[in-house]
């Protein structure tokens, strides 16, 4: 099969993913990726993945997300169900080798955050395990050196102790924590504020 060739999308048609993704706004976003589709002459699940914040002068700073970091932020599991549900029909997970629907599963953002680190550290425990389900890595660190046990561990945001217990229980080879520490919420709760400054982005993504 050959590949498909990623569009440069325009300014504004990526800020239009982006709002749509950032405000929870289905409707719009699937009828935006789909005339995107068309237009581009490009499957749904190769808009998505051209979808990403990069900067395009130095003026404009951007964040290097994809669409999938926002829904993550916010909780917002039917958006972030779609979109991989969308990547999926375009590279089927393999689950024996729990092989990413997409590689926009585990992108970096410029602090080195992917979706799930975003979905933990808000505590949203459905969009950490869709995310896992569609062969997310917890074992990525961001910038700071930290996973996502690390950062729902020290979020102290409601849920986040939850999706920490959880991917303690659920993958496999993070029972310790950075340097082969353990990681408890005791020893982690004096690093709330330190987790939240480095990550140096706005994980609450509205």
């Amino acid at each position: 099969m050959p590949l498909e060739t990623t569009p440069s999308l325009k300014a504004e048609e990526l800020d239009d993913l982006i709002y749509f993704a950032r405000v929870g706004d289905l409707d719009a976003l699937r009828s935006s990726i789909s005339q995107l589709s068309n237009a581009h002459s490009s499957p749904a699940a190769i808009i998505i993945e051209a979808a990403i914040d990069e900067e395009v002068d130095e003026s404009e700073p951007s964040s290097e997300c994809s669409l999938l970091h926002w829904p993550a932020a916010n909780g917002n599991e039917e958006i972030l169900s779609y979109l991989l549900s969308v990547l999926g029909s375009n590279q089927p997970l393999v689950e024996a080798t729990a092989k990413p629907v997409s590689s926009l599963v585990n992108h970096k953002n410029k602090n080195g955050n992917t979706p799930l680190h975003w979905a933990a550290v808000n505590g949203h425990i459905s969009c950490v395990k869709a995310l896992l389900a569609a062969g997310a890595d917890p074992a990525i660190t961001n910038n700071a050196g930290h996973d996502a046990l690390y950062e729902a561990d020290c979020s102290g945001k409601q849920g986040g102790e939850e999706v920490a217990e959880w991917i303690l229980a659920n993958c496999a080879g993070l029972e310790k924590g950075l340097n082969g520490n353990d990681v408890s919420a005791e020893a982690a709760a004096d690093d709330v504020v330190e987790a939240e400054d480095v990550m140096g982005d706005e994980p609450n993504a509205t």
